[in-house]
């Protein structure tokens, strides 16, 4: 588990946005792009489908709770 947000390497951020777009997909929100951003507000990755615009992995979340 991820502690600390300098530890977001760049392997775990595309495993981040790997995962992100796979749930994405679950709930039809496909084309997409995410991006993984700590909390100094350094993007640390960016994963994007062609013809995608961006999501929030907040707003993605969201959905995993309700």
């Amino acid at each position: 588990m991820i502690t600390n947000p300098g530890e977001i390497n760049l392997d775990i951020a595309l495993k981040i946005c790997q995962e992100a777009i796979k749930k994405a997909r679950i709930e039809n929100f496909t084309p997409l792009t995410v991006t993984v951003v700590d909390v100094a507000g350094v993007i640390r990755a960016t994963l994007a489908e062609v013809g995608s615009g961006p999501v929030s992995y907040t707003h993605l979340r969201a959905h995993e709770t309700s």
